[in-house]
């Protein structure tokens, strides 16, 4: 069977829960509110007095933390998972909020343990986290402290992470729900057709210039229509970022980032500066791509376009194979691993209404594996996409089974290595299995117009 635009390729969340309404969840939220209650009993007195922190059990603590941590996450990963599958839905964006606002209960019973162990004396802490059982999770009690100077007081904290769900949070899932639910009309072929985001911007690297041309102006049309609302939301979340900035006292808004990808800001500017001063390499490769597609100008909705001859349509099994073949020749454990994505409904690559746009690899527990989300419609690039999200796949699997929950969450600078990794992997394996040079030279531009957007 071939499949078009990955038809009926759809993970199955059955691992996690089986439905909204699975007893299960209901069961799983009563019983971890609980056990949060008794965790702050059995370990908030601990952290009373310098005395008392001295015997803080620190290993156990960390135990039962995790076991915590491994029903939340899973909790919070189905509701997510479930939203991104269908935004229109309304039944999907009521469950998300209810177990934002269910989890955020539990949490504020955790808080204490995050507050009080960022503020506790430097040699205190270094004594505690030398203790043998608290060893594999040292990089994540290390990472806590960092946030000290920005941490609030416990109280402030709980009205902090409430007051986000009405927040920051609705307005992230108000704009899912709008940017994915707008409905994208277009010519083709003298008919008027309705087609979802990725479809749209599927069309931009269309070998037919016509077509690109629609493609940009449907996506400005849908846009427009909603521009008032999503700048709201943007200008929304915005000022969220600009109180929070304030409230914890960073003094540059890429700081909270930066600490999460646990980087230097001069690293991340130097950067920015190195891209900046290689800005006349892309201008002299737009340049040379506007003679190879043998046009006067280059606009925006050109920069994607295939080379004329490599229109090649890749079916979902098709990237399977390639995909595949790629991996196992790195090793016959990563194209084992790789398989069970395929084989055993990790991945929801169809294309949909209501559907999240983009791609990405969501981690969820330990016990568990992550899952994929796509949109696929049928090129090269998607294979690419593909190849990019079985990267953070491959990587958050192994990082799971061997660290643990609380130290396999990489920071942004470490995954995209892994998936950037992936995705050339398999663009080398597909450029030597090519041996037509108009064919190469097109996969080569291809992956230039990529390496220019994943640098941005």
């Amino acid at each position: 069977m071939t499949t078009v635009m990955a038809q009926g390729i759809r993970w199955n969340l059955s691992e996690l829960y089986q439905s909204l309404s699975d007893p299960a969840i209901e069961r799983d939220l009563k019983q971890t509110l609980e056990k949060a209650q008794a965790f702050e009993k059995t370990y908030k007195p601990f952290f009373e007095t310098p005395a008392a922190c001295e015997r803080l059990p620190l290993g156990r603590l960390l135990e039962d933390y995790k076991l915590l941590a491994t029903t939340l996450t899973k909790l919070g990963v189905f509701a997510h998972l479930s939203f991104a599958s269908d935004t229109s839905r309304p039944e999907t964006g009521a469950f998300l909020q209810k177990i934002q606002v269910a989890l955020t209960d539990i949490q504020a019973y955790l808080v204490f343990f995050e507050v009080r162990w960022s503020g506790l004396d430097e040699a205190l802490a270094q004594k505690l986290m030398a203790a043998p059982d608290a060893a594999c999770d040292r990089h994540f009690l290390e990472k806590l402290r960092i946030y000290a100077p920005h941490t609030l007081a416990e109280g402030e904290e709980k009205v902090m992470s409430s007051k986000a769900n009405s927040g920051v949070r609705a307005f992230g899932r108000l704009f899912d729900e709008v940017i994915n639910n707008i409905p994208f009309e277009i010519e083709i072929d003298g008919q008027k057709v309705r087609k979802s985001e990725a479809e749209v911007l599927s069309l931009f690297h269309s070998p037919r210039r016509e077509e690109r041309v629609k493609a940009s102006e449907s996506l400005t049309r849908g846009l427009a229509k909603e521009s008032k609302l999503l700048t709201f939301i943007y200008n929304m979340i915005l000022q969220d970022h600009r109180i929070d900035l304030k409230l914890r006292r960073y003094s540059h808004p890429m700081d909270p980032m930066n600490l999460s990808n646990e980087i230097e800001r001069t690293s991340v500017m130097s950067l920015i500066e190195s891209v900046k001063a290689s800005y006349p390499v892309a201008m002299r490769y737009y340049r040379l791509k506007r003679r190879l597609l043998g046009l006067d100008k280059l606009y925006d909705y050109d920069r994607y376009a295939p080379l004329p001859g490599d229109e090649t349509k890749v079916s979902f099994e098709e990237c399977r194979r390639i995909v595949l073949g790629g991996y196992d020749a790195l090793s016959q454990e990563a194209g084992e691993i790789v398989e069970m994505f395929f084989e055993r409904g990790w991945i929801d690559a169809e294309v949909r209404e209501g559907k999240r746009g983009g791609a990405f690899s969501c981690q969820t527990t330990p016990d568990l594996h992550p899952y994929i989300l796509a949109n696929y419609t049928d090129t090269l690039r998607d294979v690419m996409t593909i190849a990019h999200e079985l990267g953070h796949g491959l990587h958050q699997y192994l990082a799971g089974k061997k660290v643990g929950i609380l130290e396999s969450d990489a920071p942004l600078t470490m995954a995209e290595t892994a998936s950037v990794f992936g995705e050339m992997l398999i663009f080398e394996k597909i450029l030597s299995e090519e041996h037509d040079p108009k064919k190469r030279l097109g996969l080569l531009c291809g992956k230039i117009d990529d390496n220019f957007a994943t640098v941005y």
